[in-house]
């Protein structure tokens, strides 16, 4: 008991103690290679379909709305549940830290049962609201059935995840990503390219990936989790109160996982939409919608990966009442985000048919996606200061304003651009659709972070 209270109290001291721009380089690197590694995992399915035919693959980037709507709520419980963990692991309130872990899964088993109830009762229809058609159906039904019979696995991988970078170890968030992409790289050479079983090939190598990110994650996640209750035992409580106190608890993490859900559901209508839309002009360019987006989300990484690093340096530091350095957290997270974006968007735009010819064999869907690509490229440097603010607000207990930044990109600005633009312009407008956004979002974050930080000073 003495020795997990000495390492926790350690940890507490690093993150509220250590330097900051020294946290965040220690910090970044393992979240950016986590959330590299998870776009990997998405663009996986996109590579080896692209063997089955522009069908497939077009059937995939369908199906990557429904992973979408998981991942979005799995953000929604993780995120809500890593802001209030991190807090309460600054103030070193280890009874309500616990409280909130067991909220959080509550959360998640009942998503979970949603999901694959769901799942398996509407499949078809799912998919057809989603934009499958006629010639794709059963392309996506064939693989959609799959991550349907994973997705609780799936929730909470995600949530897992979050919560372990809440507690301070992204390089344990890391390695579960690490083991999915592996096993899912391995079933889908030895089911897809050998024994020729095609889309469920594909998706039975999604289920063998989630499996073992999860069975990694719950082991360095429970790990963890046994040590902080050691040390905060919760202590002996009447079963309504617990009832009503765990109630309480999973309202918080609802409440602060707001943010997160406006910013990955609208981005999962937001891909839903691109499907249809672009579908309805052909299914080369829904094709190469499809495989950019999966590009876009990988550059992201980086930015993403810098944002959640700096979430739980932010949460420690608030709760332990020292605003100055959420601060400083904030601006050194941007700027080293700022400039791994702009070399990412730079080589990118230069790299861009090399990419993209991993995903597809028709000239006519590379050309297209290569022309989406690098129209985006130009305006990714922006996107770091977005996420930045987002993230700073949420793990900040300031879920209005978070909720507020994380509906600009894909939805505040990109909906209405996505439906406009290409009755003005055709294809184009869909190209531009998305970069126009990421512009609009920049712009429209500075005034928040002006805003915050004017009156904290003056506080």
């Amino acid at each position: 008991m003495e020795q997990t209270g000495q390492a926790r109290q350690k940890l507490h001291q690093k993150i509220t103690e250590n330097k900051i721009s020294r946290l965040v380089m220690e910090f970044s690197p393992p979240a950016i290679v986590g959330v590299f590694l998870a776009a990997v995992f998405n663009m996986i399915d996109s590579y080896f379909a692209k063997t089955l035919g522009t069908e497939a693959v077009a059937a995939v980037g369908v199906v990557f709305s429904m992973i979408a709507v998981i991942q979005a709520v799995g953000y929604f419980i993780g995120m809500g549940g890593a802001s209030l963990l991190s807090r309460t692991l600054g103030e070193q309130d280890d009874a309500r830290s616990c409280q909130i872990i067991k909220a959080v899964g509550i959360l998640t088993l009942l998503f979970a049962l949603l999901f694959v109830l769901a799942g398996n009762l509407f499949l078809r229809p799912l998919l057809r609201m989603l934009g499958a058609g006629t010639k794709i159906m059963e392309y996506a039904v064939g693989y959609g059935r799959y991550v349907v019979a994973v997705s609780g696995i799936m929730l909470a991988a995600f949530v897992l995840s979050n919560l372990l970078r809440a507690m301070g170890k992204p390089g344990c968030a890391m390695w579960g990503t690490i083991a999915g992409v592996v096993m899912d790289v391995i079933f889908c050479i030895w089911l897809v390219q050998y024994k020729n079983m095609g889309m469920a090939g594909i998706g039975i190598a999604v289920v063998a990936g989630q499996m073992a990110m999860l069975l990694v994650l719950a082991g360095f996640f429970f790990r963890e989790w046994k040590t902080l209750c050691a040390v905060g035992a919760m202590g002996k409580k009447s079963h309504e109160k617990n009832w009503m106190t765990m109630a309480a608890a999973c309202l918080g993490v609802a409440q602060m996982g707001m943010p997160s859900l406006f910013r990955q559901g609208l981005g999962s209508i937001a891909v839903v939409m691109l499907n249809r839309v672009a579908g309805e002009i052909s299914t080369e360019l829904q094709s190469a919608m499809s495989i950019t987006a999966k590009v876009v989300l990988l550059l992201f990484s980086v930015a993403i990966g810098c944002s959640q690093a700096l979430q739980p340096i932010v949460g420690f530091n608030f709760g332990a009442g020292q605003e100055k350095r959420v601060k400083q957290a904030f601006w050194n997270s941007v700027l080293y985000g700022t400039i791994g974006m702009t070399v990412l968007a730079a080589g990118s735009y230069l790299l861009a048919p090399w990419l993209l010819s991993w995903f597809t064999r028709q000239q006519e869907v590379l050309d297209m996606a290569v022309r989406a690509l690098r129209y985006e490229c130009m305006v990714l440097p922006t996107v770091m200061f977005a996420n930045g603010a987002n993230i700073l607000f949420q793990a900040w207990n300031r879920p209005v304003p978070a909720s507020f930044i994380a509906a600009f990109r894909q939805g505040i600005f990109f909906l209405p651009l996505l439906f406009l633009l290409p009755h003005l312009w055709g294809a184009m407008g869909i190209y531009l659709a998305q970069p126009l956004a990421d512009l609009a979002t920049f712009f429209a974050c500075i005034p928040f972070i002006i805003t915050a930080f004017s009156s904290t000073s003056q506080s």
